[in-house]
């Protein structure tokens, strides 16, 4: 999970980044192939993702389903961290190009310590409460039973036809658990946090 949503959240930042601070024809057609990435459902891509994953070696490994996860979810990333910025005023940014900050040293220093709300938001909804910890489906068809295992397709696989390890099943249940909560309240400061809140040190 880590790798998935480190990936998706530095891409998503960048794309939410360069969108919200570009007008213009082209910056409106990439934020509306963002909105058809959102609406995309996972089981359209089912078998040309499988053609990928299978041309390029990654079926059945790891590395496959984290591939997938950022490109899956980077979509929904961009357009939040697009939005973000369409609200945010760029006085800070400006101050920073006049003392010689570049593009890049200005959204590592100035523009990510005023993305944390918002990346505590993605956190919570991409990682942890929504998609990512909980998903089933992907891990299930990109993973092989050799390959590895998610928390959920162990719970799933610790259910035979014929009989049932409820001791690895709750076991499993409780690891899916508590990381959540814990992530939750770790995080909830964060989330409920205002935009600017990320402007000021202390």
């Amino acid at each position: 999970m880590v790798p998935s949503l480190a990936g998706t959240v530095v891409l998503g930042s960048m794309i939410g980044y360069c969108l919200g601070r570009s007008t213009g024809l082209t910056s409106r057609l990439l934020q509306g192939l963002l909105l058809i990435g959102l609406m995309l459902p996972f089981q359209m891509l089912l078998l040309p993702l499988s053609v990928i994953l299978k041309t390029l070696g990654l079926q059945g490994w790891y590395l496959g389903l984290i591939l997938f996860n950022i490109a899956f979810y980077v979509p929904f990333d961009g357009f939040v961290y697009a939005r973000f910025m369409k609200t945010n005023p760029c006085e800070l940014e400006e101050a920073s190009a006049l003392d010689g900050a570049g593009h890049l040293r200005t959204f590592v220093q100035v523009v990510v310590p005023l993305l944390r709300p918002t990346t505590a938001s993605v956190l919570i909804f991409v990682g942890v409460w929504i998609w990512i910890w909980n998903d089933f489906f992907s891990p299930l068809v990109i993973l092989d039973p050799g390959g590895g295992s998610t928390i959920t397709t162990g719970i799933y696989r610790s259910i035979g036809q014929y009989k049932a390890d409820f001791g690895a099943m709750f076991a499993f249940t409780l690891l899916a658990a508590l990381p959540v909560l814990a992530f939750f309240f770790a995080m909830q400061d964060r989330f409920v946090a205002g935009p600017a809140s990320g402007a000021t040190k202390g």
